[in-house]
């Protein structure tokens, strides 16, 4: 559900995102994934239509916004103010200035996400004694999960954004518009989060107890896949012995009735 949260005497029509996300086995401050997925991921101004302008083909941005509009970084404080000045009618530039502003504070918060994710992993794999070019083979694995859901759920937001500015925009209806985005991110945010956590935290915790502590397998993401592995070499070793047992048997009769012909 949304949160709603008062500025002393100003709306409590404010909507903002919790700045922590749900606490899993894989947590740690944020750091410098940031940087590296910024050269990966998507930003909200590579899907803007691009239009004719005096007969020249070039980048327009929508709803007639100017790019001091949507250059600066705003804090969820600053979101909140730009949503409780909205009047009973919101325009289509104002829509959008705000939608740009807060699907970007929650690709940020996703971002963070993907940093605690990150550190951790490196932090458990060091102290395991995990090689690096290991780690960082798993770790691309999951980043490259992360980062394609990062960009579908932007390109998602954009086009809901789109379909919605099609019809006559009031506020009550846009707050929803924007509740809906919120809750569609922040669960998306917290699936992965706990997915690849659990992914991330078996493979160190499995690694040791891998035989010849080679590289991790594929795959290897339950708990359970060691004591599964334990338990099919436990099946293979009885099902060896059974076998020797009928041959011993076997081959210690042949004896006893070799014996009995010499007699």
């Amino acid at each position: 559900m949304a949160e709603k949260r008062t500025h002393g005497d100003s709306s409590p029509d404010c909507f903002y995102v919790s700045k922590t996300t749900t606490r899993s086995n894989l947590q740690l401050s944020s750091g410098k994934c940031m940087r590296r997925l910024a050269e990966s991921s998507i930003n909200v101004r590579e899907n803007l239509p691009k239009s004719k302008l005096n007969g020249n083909q070039s980048s327009e941005l929508p709803f007639g916004c100017k790019e001091s509009d949507l250059s600066r970084e705003l804090t969820m404080d600053e979101i909140n103010k730009l949503i409780s000045s909205c009047i009973f009618f919101v325009n289509k530039k104002k829509a959008y200035i705000v939608f740009y502003h807060y699907n970007n504070y929650l690709m940020r918060t996703y971002c963070n996400m993907m940093n605690k994710l990150s550190n951790t992993f490196i932090e458990l794999a060091s102290k395991h004694g995990i090689p690096e070019e290991v780690r960082e083979k798993h770790w691309k694995e999951c980043n490259e999960a992360l980062t394609y859901d990062l960009m579908y759920m932007n390109d998602s937001a954009m086009k809901y954004f789109y379909f919605f500015v099609k019809e006559r925009m009031f506020y009550l209806k846009f707050r929803e518009f924007l509740i809906r985005c919120k809750e569609h991110w922040i669960a998306t945010i917290q699936r992965n989060e706990q997915k690849w956590s659990k992914f991330l935290y078996d493979l160190v915790i499995n690694y040791k107890s891998i035989e010849g502590k080679g590289d991790i397998p594929k795959g290897s993401i339950s708990t359970g896949a060691s004591s599964n592995r334990h338990q099919c070499n436990e099946r293979k070793k009885y099902k060896r012995k059974v076998v020797e047992s009928k041959y011993t048997a076997k081959r210690n009769n042949n004896q006893k009735n070799e014996q009995k012909k010499t007699f």
